[in-house]
């Protein structure tokens, strides 16, 4: 059987050869795309690889701790009804919330008649560590070089409770506004919750004569500066409301606003 003078076979193995040239003996240019993207390719893996080794404590840390906890930071004056709302939290919430903040990072630990000490130390610390100036009837806390190594341990201590897991409602008092931005800044990926606690003055003040915790004339210096540049997710006054009352309304609007 003939085809334009080749014979049946001859037009066979043609054909034969001319798919073995396209198809199984790449081309020049294609053999050396191949190359091109098998070395890349080879090259990607081994720097994944690598990266990988070397990093493998920190992947590690990453893939097992646990979630973070919830926080709810309560900030306002001294004698604005933070403690009894703290309380109150803890004792309505599903979940368990620990109580941590001013007094027992701050206030407590220090070694002076203020804190659990309860008397002055035999060498003066005050203006190391913290002092108390009063002017006008205004008691004005100043806190010294060692003291706001106290301040960075409070705030650190506050997020490494937050990040092993642990939920917790924070009475605090912004003092200074870097204490704050610290604190947000060591809190970054816990679920966060700001809330402004208020009060009128005048019901601070006689809070603070009917309770002798803390000079007279204390909550006056910082009632005007504590809430300056915070971002609340919700405010909370604690004329109006019962402790319970306050602390149902934080409570449904983290479980309303979930983070």
């Amino acid at each position: 059987m003939n085809y334009n003078g080749l014979t049946f076979f001859n037009y066979r193995e043609r054909k034969l050869n001319h798919f073995l040239m396209r198809n199984i003996l790449l081309p020049t240019h294609n053999r050396k795309n191949f190359m091109n993207y098998y070395l890349q390719a080879t090259s990607t893996l081994f720097i994944i690889s690598v990266l990988l080794f070397i990093h493998k404590d920190y992947l590690y840390r990453i893939w097992t701790q646990p979630k973070p906890g919830t926080v709810i930071i309560l900030n306002g004056s001294s004698a604005s009804g933070k403690s009894t709302l703290q309380k109150a939290i803890q004792k309505l919430a599903p979940v368990p919330y620990l109580s941590l903040g001013i007094d027992n990072f701050f206030n407590d630990v220090f070694p002076d008649e203020h804190g659990t000490l309860g008397t002055k130390t035999d060498t003066d610390f005050q203006h190391q560590l913290r002092s108390v100036e009063i002017k006008e009837n205004i008691a004005h806390l100043k806190i010294g070089s060692e003291g706001q190594k106290i301040v960075h341990g409070m705030n650190a201590a506050i997020a490494a409770y937050a990040k092993a897991g642990n939920n917790i409602v924070v009475d605090y008092i912004m003092y200074d506004q870097a204490w704050m931005e610290e604190l947000l800044h060591n809190l970054n990926n816990c679920p966060t919750y700001l809330v402004g606690v208020k009060v009128p003055l005048e019901v601070v003040e006689q809070r603070e004569k009917n309770r002798s915790t803390s000079p007279i004339g204390h909550a006056k210096s910082h009632y005007n500066n504590v809430h300056i540049g915070n971002d609340y997710d919700m405010w909370i006054d604690n004329t109006e409301l019962t402790p319970e009352q306050g602390a149902l309304q934080i409570l449904n609007f983290i479980s309303s606003h979930p983070k």
